[in-house]
């Protein structure tokens, strides 16, 4: 902070500013112009992307970017045959501040736990966060297109599409498909210099995997049961993914 008067550090910063508030702005208007988020939604995914470009820098931002576009693709994807199944989102599925904040906050922690502490193990918390949403989005919203029912992950008995907790072969391939993805992405980004792409793959592999079978868990012993609603089951299971990713770091 003492380099402020030079203006070594108001550069980036001035940068960081102006950056975070052209793309959160374009982000927020086209979400809500797509029908991707409402007023609520969208005016929550720009702090939050904000916050992300200000605290870290535009990689992590365009990491969850990514998600972002792939879950609002994901949902609109036979979005007539969801609702006729009546598991489809509501809103013709433009995700509430709710949906933004139980998908975004555990990123949100990590990145505000590297500005604190910056370390590469905050990094791997993030790429797990992130990866959980993505799995568990896909997995979800490309599941429910399978033209076989579904299987309760608690006993594997033959549920009806949309249940909560329930796990199907095509969720769960597009699910690892989009850690994939995202491992890619963070590869290509170079979002840590001395990670191997093997390891920032296993990172979000198995963190994304991870916290998108807790969610499976989580729904089927709690929220189908009353007890959790959605939006905390995706807030405990992007923490879980996060942790998990955390544990890789440290193993590998």
């Amino acid at each position: 902070m003492i380099y402020l008067a030079s203006g070594a550090l108001v550069g980036d910063i001035g940068t960081k500013v102006v950056a975070g508030i052209a793309l959160c702005t374009a982000l927020a208007y086209g979400g809500y112009k797509k029908r991707a988020l409402n007023k609520s939604g969208a005016a929550l995914s720009w702090v939050f992307g904000f916050l992300i470009i200000l605290l870290c820098d535009l990689s992590w931002f365009l990491l969850i970017l990514m998600f972002f576009v792939s879950a609002a693709a994901a949902t609109k994807y036979k979005y007539k045959a969801k609702e006729k199944l009546g598991a489809a989102e509501e809103r013709l599925g433009a995700r509430s501040w709710e949906n933004v904040l139980a998908n975004g906050m555990s990123p949100l922690l990590f990145v505000i736990s590297e500005f604190v502490h910056p370390g590469a193990v905050f990094l791997a918390g993030y790429l797990g966060a992130v990866s959980t949403a993505m799995a568990d989005t896909l997995s979800s919203e490309i599941g429910l297109t399978s033209k076989s029912h579904p299987w309760l992950i608690i006993n594997f008995r033959r549920v009806k599409p949309g249940t909560h907790g329930a796990i199907s072969v095509k969720g769960t391939a597009a699910s690892l498909v989009g850690c994939l993805v995202l491992g890619v992405l963070g590869w290509v980004l170079g979002m840590e210099a001395s990670w191997t792409f093997l390891a920032i793959m296993l990172t979000c592999v198995v963190g994304g995997m991870v916290g998108c079978t807790l969610d499976s868990v989580l729904g089927a012993v709690f929220e189908l049961k009353g007890k959790m609603s959605n939006s905390q089951v995706n807030l405990v299971s992007t923490i879980g993914g996060g942790l998990a990713s955390i544990a890789v770091f440290f193993i590998i």
